[in-house]
């Protein structure tokens, strides 16, 4: 069955990530709020959910949103990080140097300004153009 002509779909809306389609409901409101206190309070939080559900689409949409010259949105798809690893990625996703202790790897985190991204404290990241290595 056609069943894109037969309802008049635009597009196969079963097609993973199918245009970033974000359907607007109770659920998808409540996740903006909450993304939207996080920002407010410089928060860090966690989304979860069933697979399918339009977690990824949702935090795409939300970062799509953002002030690019304000935030920097910073992506993993590793689960299993240790604090130590996540402050790692945060601070080498800055730009700058990764510190081998977790609070000057945090200091390096809270001292970076997206207006001025230049690595924090002056530390250079030695891979080249200030970009992150994985």
């Amino acid at each position: 069955m056609d069943y894109i002509a037969r309802f008049g779909l635009e597009f196969n809306p079963f097609l993973k990530n199918s245009k970033e389609i974000l359907v607007e409901n109770e659920e998808t409101h409540e996740v903006r709020f909450r993304l939207n206190y996080l920002v407010e309070t410089k928060g860090f939080g966690l989304l979860t959910g069933s697979p399918g559900l339009g977690k990824t689409t949702a935090l795409r949409s939300f970062a799509a949103s953002l002030n690019p010259s304000r935030y920097k949105v910073v992506y993993s798809s590793l689960s299993t990080l240790t604090v130590q690893e996540f402050y790692r990625l945060l601070a080498s996703s800055f730009g700058a140097e990764p510190a081998s202790r977790k609070i000057d790897n945090f200091k390096l985190i809270q001292s970076w300004n997206p207006a001025n991204p230049r690595p924090p404290e002056g530390r250079a990241c030695p891979h080249g153009q200030g970009r992150p290595r994985y």
